[in-house]
């Protein structure tokens, strides 16, 4: 992809100048076209870095479809004027984040969102882990310890193979990938209330089912075994 440096992103009209309307926060390097992909790493090609923190990068495909990339840390305040947005995708991002930074994050995304935007965040969730525990028959379990060895992740871990005990799945979702806080439900809905979104505003959502269909467009079926899906309306 061809990139360039844009103006900082708060002197840039979202909508009418990117044609964007949504952000995707914790993008990594997997960037969308039609929305504004924010990730906290530098984007790089090779050695080459891109990115530069506060600016929108630019970058064109073979086709000459435009995606944008804003290098910011998600904890911090964003660089974008309130109800600027009509919706936010999520995806495997909070738990990265301690529960006070989630909260920070949370709040952020409340100032930014237009009245009745939504924001979906997906997550693993810790009641699924928990019932796995507790399964004799160890069905989720199996079925994940399956879908890590599929992606090869025991590569990643550094691990001759992916372990089948019981404490090894339930300790892996709080010690590895950077994670920093595993939710539930009810954790989700305390994390967004203290960040000032009013508990109804929360409803439970399954892997591609959403409130606003481009939200749900944008779930990435490897992950749907472990994940909570939550669409919270601003």
């Amino acid at each position: 992809m061809r990139a360039r440096l844009l103006p900082e992103v708060g002197k840039i009209d979202l909508r009418s100048e990117l044609g964007v309307s949504g952000l995707i926060c914790g993008s990594g390097s997997h960037l969308c076209a039609g929305w504004l992909n924010v990730d906290g790493a530098p984007l790089r090609s090779g050695d080459k870095v891109l990115s530069a923190a506060g600016r929108v990068t630019q970058l064109l495909d073979a086709n000459a479809t435009p995606h944008y990339y804003l290098q910011h840390d998600c904890t911090e305040p964003f660089p974008l004027p309130d109800a600027s947005v009509a919706r936010v995708h999520s995806e495997h991002m909070i738990e990265h984040l301690t529960l006070a930074g989630g909260i920070a994050w949370l709040k952020e995304m409340r100032r930014v969102l237009q009245p009745g935007g939504v924001l979906r965040v997906t997550t693993p969730d810790l009641q699924r882990y928990v019932a796995g525990y507790l399964d004799p028959e160890q069905a989720f379990y199996r079925e994940h310890q399956q879908h890590l060895s599929d992606v090869r992740m025991e590569g990643y871990l550094g691990l001759p193979s992916i372990p089948e005990r019981r404490a090894w799945m339930i300790n892996q979702i709080f010690r590895y990938y950077g994670h920093l806080w595993i939710y539930d439900l009810d954790e989700l809905v305390h994390a967004a209330t203290e960040a000032g979104f009013r508990p109804v505003a929360l409803q439970q959502q399954a892997f591609g089912h959403s409130l606003d269909p481009a939200l749900a467009a944008l779930d990435r079926p490897e992950r749907r075994d472990e994940t909570l899906y939550v669409d919270i309306i601003a």
